[in-house]
């Protein structure tokens, strides 16, 4: 339900033009909506939905050359998965909804275990054209770049020739 409110919410935001009647792309990437799940001292635990590629490994039957061979085969499906992360207030900088910056005093009263808000997570402010999305009085975390985590390739059983 949370994801249509959220395209519903997208959809009615009129799409920004320049003079020349372009549409302007935003500067940075699209915010994260988190939950919190809670608040201990100088870290927020968060849980987010996330959508993950998972290889999917099984059999199948083939022939080759008149013969019969089971063979190992992997694809890859898209799943939701909700991950849990934990996030250093110190190194994060606050701002509300309107995109203003806050005082770590006035961000960390809005955080409660529940709330939900927005991690702009490339350390930078949220582009505005994200912000219409939203009401004003939304909490945004902004917070240092960190790399994602890249699984290793999945091992495939390759049929050895005979």
């Amino acid at each position: 339900m949370f994801l249509h409110s959220l395209l519903a919410t997208v959809a009615l935001v009129p799409l920004p033009v320049d003079g020349n009647n372009r549409v302007r792309l935003p500067n940075g990437p699209q915010p994260t909506f988190v939950v919190v799940r809670a608040v201990d001292g100088d870290h927020v635990t968060a849980l987010q939905h996330s959508s993950v590629t998972v290889p999917v490994t099984y059999s199948q039957q083939v022939i080759v050359n008149g013969v019969t061979q089971t063979v190992t085969k992997t694809a890859y499906r898209q799943e939701s998965r909700v991950i849990e992360r934990r996030i250093a207030l110190k190194t994060a900088t606050f701002y509300n909804g309107a995109g203003d910056k806050l005082t770590a005093e006035d961000g960390r009263k809005n955080l409660k275990a529940g709330a939900t808000i927005l991690l702009s997570e490339n350390g930078r402010p949220v582009d505005p054209i994200y912000l219409r999305a939203i009401r004003g009085e939304a909490l945004i975390l902004a917070i240092p770049f960190a790399p994602p985590l890249v699984p290793s390739a999945p091992q495939v059983d390759v049929p050895s020739k005979k």
